[in-house]
């Protein structure tokens, strides 16, 4: 073979081997575009749960105020209502009391009116 001849053969092989590594690299390069790719929708797709998890959160301590305010107003209610039986049980004592001496007051005042009509 002629020194042109190995030289256009190894031309041939070099611009072979260069538009193998062309087409290496742009195989290399797509795959890194849909590695990013990939990448950039998991992204999001944590920021999306990272929001609902926020929100979540957020909802939960609504909640939870909403339902201590309730339970503060149920433990209100309860202590008006144990402060009224207290009173009724106090009056109806009160009441007996009255009526235990209202009787004897009553026999009383009738027997002085009917002292008084004799």
């Amino acid at each position: 073979m002629s020194q042109q001849e190995e030289a256009r053969n190894e031309k041939a092989n070099l611009e072979k081997r260069i538009q193998e590594l062309e087409n290496r690299q742009m195989s290399q390069r797509e795959e890194a575009s849909n590695e990013i790719a990939k990448l950039v929708k998991r992204i999001q797709e944590l920021e999306n749960c990272q929001l609902e998890a926020n929100q979540y959160h957020i909802d939960l301590e609504d909640d939870v105020k909403v339902h201590r305010t309730a339970l503060q107003n149920l433990e209100d209610k309860i202590g008006r209502i144990s402060k009224e039986a207290v009173t009724r049980r106090r009056v109806e004592m009160l009441n007996e009391r009255v009526e235990t001496y209202l009787g004897p007051l009553e026999r009383l005042l009738n027997g002085l009116r009917q002292v008084d009509k004799e």
